[in-house]
């Protein structure tokens, strides 16, 4: 009796190998499935941003998948309440998402957004922290809501410390919500105000500066404004920041220069004017101030500049016809003096007879 061929038939084994490539490659491919990308969340809005608490108020959000993938989960969460949000467009992979309207108690109130695709990546708006708003006032007093000011950075460029020659520079940040130019914004020195000047920015996010000499002494300064509304706040918040503290130099003798006598030649009946220029590179105002006339000291008051940088005048009554001499002196109150001219006199106004 014949033996059965129990040879494997070829066409059978080619369709086994032919099922094993294919599942191995079935196996390979699920080991080079395209990567997942995160999503990203963009142009985060409240509409609207400032109002009163009779208004209803929307989130919205611009979600973009660049793996085409659509969110699994999407919300906002405004002060720690979680609302889903809805796509408005036809491309839910990229386009923007709204919330529902929602009311809001008059406040300053906070929200983030955080999404999940479909495949288990997410994404936060911000990405650390909330982003501020909506503002809301109370419908009640007919007002929206006022942002309360901001100051920071604010200081003494120069330092803790400089001579009486320093030219110092005050600063401060100024930064308002609102978008509205503050009423002041000021520096306190030893007590005084001084206002300030843009120098940078704009009036309601801007740089102020303020620029002084000061005393010798310890000083002391802090910042303070106010909005348009009313509403103030101070830098710091509490308290005051020392400084500078000035050091005085060697103490320099005050000048006398730009000496006038008008008019040099009159009559016994016109009144006679001296004029002279005081300057203290200490900035010392003078504690003594005369024109001496033929001998007899007068004592004289600033007709314009500053106490230590300005001109002084004497407007003397008449004279009788003959000729005249004057001379200058002055003292700083620390010990230093001047007279001018420096020895002897000048001689003038020459007075003459009238007919």
């Amino acid at each position: 009796m014949r033996k059965s061929d129990t040879r494997p038939d070829c066409g059978s084994l080619g369709i086994v190998l032919l099922l094993l490539v294919a599942g191995i490659g079935l196996a390979s491919g699920a080991f080079t499935a395209m990567p997942n990308h995160p999503p990203l969340l963009k142009s985060p809005l409240v509409t609207p941003y400032n109002c009163t608490d009779k208004c209803h108020y929307r989130f919205s959000v611009i979600y973009s998948d660049p793996d085409g993938d659509l969110p699994k989960t999407l919300q906002v969460v405004a002060d720690g309440r979680a609302y889903d949000l809805k796509a408005t467009g036809g491309k839910r992979y990229n386009t923007s998402y709204v919330s529902p309207v929602i009311a809001f108690e008059p406040g300053v109130h906070k929200y983030f957004f955080t999404c999940e695709d479909a495949r288990g990546l997410e994404c936060r708006s911000p990405r650390y922290g909330e982003w501020s708003g909506p503002y809301v006032g109370p419908a009640k007093v007919a007002k929206r809501y006022n942002s309360w000011p901001e100051l920071s950075e604010g200081g003494v460029v120069q330092g803790e410390d400089g001579d009486v020659e320093t030219y110092f520079t005050y600063t401060v940040n100024f930064s308002d919500y609102d978008s509205t130019p503050p009423q002041a914004v000021v520096v306190v020195i030893d007590g005084l105000e001084h206002p300030m000047k843009l120098l940078k920015g704009t009036a309601w996010n801007g740089r102020y500066i303020y620029n002084t000499y000061m005393d010798t002494a310890p000083h002391a300064f802090w910042f303070r404004t106010r909005d348009a509304r009313g509403a103030e706040v101070t830098f710091p918040e509490k308290g005051f920041t020392y400084g500078p503290t000035i050091y005085g130099l060697p103490n320099a003798n005050p000048e006398l220069t730009d000496v006038t006598l008008s008019p040099e030649v009159g009559g016994t009946s016109e009144p006679y004017v001296y004029q002279v220029r005081y300057h203290d590179i200490d900035r010392d105002p003078p504690a003594i101030i005369q024109v001496y006339v033929d001998g007899f000291p007068h004592n004289m008051k600033l007709a314009s500049g500053k106490k230590y940088d300005g001109i002084y005048c004497y407007k003397a009554g008449t004279y009788p016809s003959e000729y005249h001499t004057y001379s200058f002196r002055a003292e700083d109150g620390r010990g230093g003096e001047v007279v001018q001219p420096f020895q002897g006199t000048f001689y003038g106004p020459v007075v003459v007879d009238q007919q």
